[in-house]
């Protein structure tokens, strides 16, 4: 089932950061740490020093892949009101083609509303394939996509889930009005607010100086 499935949510670009790590008399170094879930290829990189003047470094490679895997590409974020189309890319590793299906799971509050199915199914050839996902941004917040699927290819069942999220802002042109005036005995200014201001940004703000001299620092700066 598709709610069984395990999201992939740890995407971090750095896994991990060892400090210092004691070798054994014979030199090895060992030590233990859990990868990110990104499926890619990370680079690993030693430095080793020992005596005052003695350095050494060495390099390898480890690349994590899964037989079957959801590869998504969203945007890093979007304005209120954007339609976009995000691309997810089902990459078949198993050598046979198989029944295919894909489930886009928004959370109830989520930002955005989808403009495709929730559910695809698919014949699912060996490589990758590209599906496109049509939604829009319709409130403020933090977009979460969740994405699971499922492959049975030669009587296996594989699975994967990711998990992708990025902020839905909203892009604000700020406008900013002065005046000025003398209150000899006294000065009325009216105030009319336009019809489209946003409720949470921006304000008003006044300054009444006892004497004509204040601001003369700056005509003379």
């Amino acid at each position: 089932p598709q709610q069984n499935i395990p999201t992939r949510t740890n995407f971090r670009m750095l896994a991990p950061w060892i400090a210092t790590l004691q070798t054994a008399p014979n030199g090895p170094a060992v030590t233990q740490f859990r990868l990110a879930e990104s499926l890619t290829n990370y680079q690993i990189l030693a430095i080793a020093a020992s005596a005052p003047d003695q350095f050494g470094d060495g390099e390898s490679a480890v690349t994590l892949n899964k037989p079957f895997m959801i590869l998504p590409s969203m945007p890093r974020f979007l304005n209120l009101g954007d339609t976009v189309e995000g691309s997810v890319v089902l990459q078949n590793q198993t050598g046979k083609a198989g029944a295919a299906g894909l489930r886009i799971n928004l959370p109830k509050d989520s930002p955005l509303e989808l403009l495709d199915a929730v559910e695809r199914q698919l014949n699912l050839p060996v490589g990758p394939t590209e599906l496109r996902i049509k939604f829009k941004a319709a409130r403020l917040g933090t977009a979460q996509f969740n994405l699971t699927a499922t492959l049975l290819s030669g009587g296996q069942l594989e699975k994967d889930g990711v998990r992708v999220e990025f902020p839905v802002s909203i892009t604000r042109r700020m406008e900013t009005v002065a005046s000025a005036g003398m209150a000899e005995p006294q000065q009325m200014e009216r105030l009319k607010l336009p019809a489209d201001v946003y409720p949470d940004h921006g304000g008003f703000s006044q300054t009444l100086p006892p004497t004509h001299l204040t601001g003369l620092h700056q005509r003379f700066a």
